[in-house]
């Protein structure tokens, strides 16, 4: 259940970054509910970060575990950056670095993002990211190592119109040091749908649905539900 636990954890603090959301500069806060068909689950989080006029932008990210909103539980808590390393016509590549830590023990990550902006309305992003663990947990052979996981993202972004966006992003997980994920293998794949309204002047309220791979422990195919909103100052 830790390894479950740890690569969802991976997806929500990926996420925080590689957006589906327009692009504003300055600050903003936000706060999302998301739900896991195949284990009954909630997990509440709660963020704030500053955007830069440079797309530049810094994060601090804390969530909860409630469970069937049956107790409401620390999880993990997260610093993020990330900065335009090279913008060349419609191309942008992005560096980014992160530390976190959860019940378990501490970690970070490092990611590359290549955005390149095909027209004003669509934009598509490829990130590469290795995550570490500052701890070790033990793998498939009864021995002790970090479970350590590489990630391969693709992300959509189209502009449907001036209210609103969608984001579609499939995934791909690579688990290290003989660790499986949930179903039983050495990768797994997530597939994310998000759908923003951007109308309002602070708000942007979305709703996210994925394809969380299939759980072994539960015996059954997992999804997630998100409901969230962003105020953008």
């Amino acid at each position: 259940m830790k390894k479950i636990r740890t690569g969802i954890n991976v997806l929500l603090l990926s996420f925080a970054v590689f957006s589906p959301s327009v692009f504003s500069a300055g600050a903003w806060i936000e706060a999302r509910d998301g739900y896991e068909t195949a284990y009954n689950r909630h997990e509440l989080a709660f963020r704030g970060g500053y955007d830069f006029e440079n797309t530049a932008g810094i994060m601090l990210t804390n969530a909860y575990n409630l469970e069937a909103f049956e107790q409401l539980k620390h999880s993990w808590n997260e610093l993020e950056g990330w900065y335009p390393l090279v913008s060349y016509q419609a191309l942008t590549i992005y560096g980014g670095a992160l530390v976190n830590e959860n019940t378990d023990g501490s970690g970070g990550a490092g990611y590359f993002d290549f955005k390149y902006t095909v027209e004003k309305d669509l934009s598509v992003t490829l990130r590469a990211r290795y995550n570490h663990r500052n701890y070790d947990s033990e793998n498939n052979y009864s021995r002790k190592k970090p479970a350590d996981t590489l990630e391969s993202h693709l992300g959509i972004s189209y502009t449907i119109n001036k209210d609103w966006n969608y984001y579609l992003e499939p995934a791909y997980f690579k688990h290290l040091n003989d660790f499986h994920a949930g179903n039983g293998k050495g990768h797994h794949v997530e597939v994310d749908n998000v759908l923003t309204y951007t109308g309002f002047d602070h708000f942007q309220p979305y709703v996210s649905l994925a394809y969380m791979d299939r759980s072994i422990a539960e015996n059954n195919e997992n999804y997630r539900i998100r409901l969230g909103v962003r105020y953008n100052f």
